[in-house]
């Protein structure tokens, strides 16, 4: 008897600047903030709209949403940036010196038939606001240990942060199978898990057909990013999720 599914692979080639663009942060214009951008370490900017970003993903996710068309869309747009900034800070093998083909993120476990345990709703939304918090927190801790040049821990922080980001983004998207029936075997339902993993895998990939710009939780932070700009296109007419992300921005982006 075959095992059930536990492991889900980032490839080491996902997204590249051939298919889409990177997402870059806004100019400044303001003097004193140019000169802050100016004493940087590079790549420290993008780190803090990241950490910032994920500040507003954790209060995206918890804006009160009654209608499934809204809940699902901010599941999903929430889900697809963090797979994506997953794979830059941890599975993108251009910017490692580590030879490898994958990196390994946990499938979220939703069945034990031993047990006798299917995962609640409650279990499950829990794990989803534990990684986005804990993805939150190490995102501001790698923008001090890059910003200082501690490259030891930024490199240890980067890698939980990816593999952080990534988890959560399994667990999002797999919320509609909470309390999954007894009937329906721990093999059976964790395939289904797996087939959701790999569906998404494929929409982060794609992301960036309709702006241009590859999907990442950094964008969360600026109001006027290609990701931005999107959701409030494209969100669902009842605008439970378009008042979501508006409101978290106002209250934890970064202003132009």
């Amino acid at each position: 008897m075959n095992k059930a599914r536990r492991n889900f692979d980032l490839p080491a080639i996902h997204i590249t600047e051939t298919d889409g663009a990177g997402y870059r942060p806004p100019k400044a214009y303001d003097p004193e903030e140019i000169a802050r951008r100016t004493g940087q370490r590079p790549g420290t900017l993008i780190r803090e709209y990241q950490a910032s970003g994920l500040v507003v993903a954790s209060s995206l996710f918890e804006k009160p949403a009654t209608e499934p068309e809204d809940i699902n869309y901010i599941r999903r747009r929430l889900a697809v940036p963090l797979l994506n900034s997953a794979w830059y800070a941890f599975a993108d093998s251009a910017k490692s010196t580590e030879t490898f083909m994958r990196r390994e993120l946990k499938l979220p476990v939703i069945a034990d038939d031993e047990a006798e345990w299917r995962a609640s709703k409650q279990f499950m939304l829990t794990r989803v606001r534990e990684g986005l918090a804990s993805s939150a927190s190490l995102a501001s801790r790698l923008v001090i240990q890059y910003r200082d040049e501690h490259e030891i821990a930024r490199v240890r922080t980067e890698k939980k942060l990816g593999r952080t980001m990534g988890n959560t983004a399994l667990w999002l998207i797999n919320l509609q199978h909470a309390n999954a029936p007894l009937g329906m075997s721990e093999q059976d339902i964790q395939d289904v898990v797996m087939l959701d993993a790999l569906t998404l895998l494929d929409d982060a990939r794609t992301s960036y057909e309709p702006t241009g710009i590859h999907e990442s939780v950094a964008q969360f932070a600026d109001p006027e990013s290609p990701l931005a700009r999107n959701w409030r296109d494209a969100a669902p007419r009842s605008r439970e999720a378009l008042h979501a992300l508006v409101q978290s921005q106002d209250d934890f982006g970064i202003a132009a």
